[in-house]
């Protein structure tokens, strides 16, 4: 996400780190602009469109909005371990013997990054963080395929967890839920995108800028 910030800025983005939106700016009922605490003071910023494209967080702008959107992310939490080494050179794309989902065991940096969860997610975005539970699911699937690799706890090196900004949907199971993304525009203007992922990034921005343009 970084990069990408930076290479906006590189031809011309005014980029505001770090600023959340506190309110929206509407004129005859339409939406005009965002006000934001930017360095402990509130700013407000005006555009000819206004996108909505917070991820995990689009739930927060879309009620500014409305309080009955039209649409609403639906986040699932991805946990990844990172290991003392058990794969050698190779990176695996392994079926858990859990739930029989999709996960990988690859090299990273010397040791073993083992990836990844996916749960649904219904607390605070800010908060997200990793559970007993998800570095209990990872270990055993390693164990499963590595009987010699310990699935004690204490072996964990390190962790991270991210969420996915799905779109909403009433499915109980998470991996089920589409990974496609969707475009919507509110009867304010306020346009929002959900879902996707990193590799489609670029196509979801020109799918988007097709539609604004």
């Amino acid at each position: 996400v970084q990069v990408l910030a930076n290479e906006a800025k590189s031809h011309g983005a005014l980029i505001k780190e770090y600023s959340p939106v506190t309110s929206l700016i509407y004129q005859n009922h339409m939406i005009s602009g965002v006000e934001v605490m930017l360095n402990g003071q509130l700013q407000q910023f005006e555009a000819s469109h206004i996108i909505n494209v917070s991820g995990a967080w689009s739930n927060t702008i879309l009620h500014m909005d409305s309080p009955s959107p039209a649409i609403s992310v639906s986040p699932t939490k991805g946990v990844h371990l990172i290991v003392p080494r058990i794969t050698g050179d190779h990176a695996l794309i392994l079926s858990a013997p859990q739930d029989q989902r999709v996960f990988f065991i690859t090299p990273f940096k010397g040791n073993t990054l083992i990836g990844t969860t996916d749960t649904l997610y219904h607390g605070d975005a800010d908060q997200v963080s990793v559970l007993e539970d998800d570095i209990r699911y990872l270990l055993d699937a390693a164990h499963y395929y590595f009987p010699e690799f310990s699935p004690d706890p204490s072996c964990v090196l390190s962790t991270y967890c991210g969420l996915r900004p799905l779109v909403g949907s009433t499915k109980t199971v998470a991996s089920s839920i589409s990974r496609d993304f969707v475009i919507s525009k509110s009867n304010s203007g306020l346009w929002t995108m959900l879902g996707g992922k990193y590799t489609t990034h670029r196509h979801m921005a020109e799918q988007l800028l097709k539609q604004l343009f």
